[in-house]
C-alpha cells in the first residue's frame, strides 16, 4: 500500500530524480514501468479469477454461513437454563410487538 508523503518529501524526491544522470533516470523509469506492468497483470488476474465465481456460488456460500449461524444460535439456546429461555422468549415477543409482527 502506498504511503502518503508530505509536499516536502515529494520535492526532495523530485530534486534527487532531477539530479540523476540520464542513464540512471532510464533505469529508474524502467524499474517503475516493470513494477506497473506486473501490478496491472496481478490486478487483471485477480479480476478474471473473481469473474469465474458465479453469483449462485456466492449466494450458496452466504446461505451456508446463515444456516451455520442459525445452528449455532439453536445450540446456545438449548444450553440456556429454563429461566433464561423464558426471558429470551419474552424479549422476542416484545420485539415482535414493537416491530408489528404480532
Amino acid at each position: 500500500m502506498r504511503r502518503k508523503l508530505g509536499p516536502k518529501k515529494h520535492e526532495n524526491q523530485r530534486d534527487r530524480y532531477a539530479a540523476l544522470p540520464s542513464d540512471e533516470k532510464d533505469k529508474v523509469r524502467a524499474k517503475k514501468h516493470e513494477y506497473q506492468c506486473s501490478r496491472r497483470a496481478r490486478l487483471k488476474a485477480k479480476a478474471d479469477a473473481s469473474k469465474l465465481i458465479t453469483p449462485s456460488e456466492i449466494t450458496a456460500k452466504k446461505e451456508e454461513a446463515r444456516a451455520k449461524n442459525r445452528e449455532y444460535q439453536r445450540e446456545r439456546y438449548v444450553a440456556l437454563p429454563n429461566h433464561k429461555k423464558e426471558e429470551f422468549q419474552e424479549k422476542i415477543v416484545s420485539t415482535n410487538v414493537v416491530v408489528g409482527l404480532v
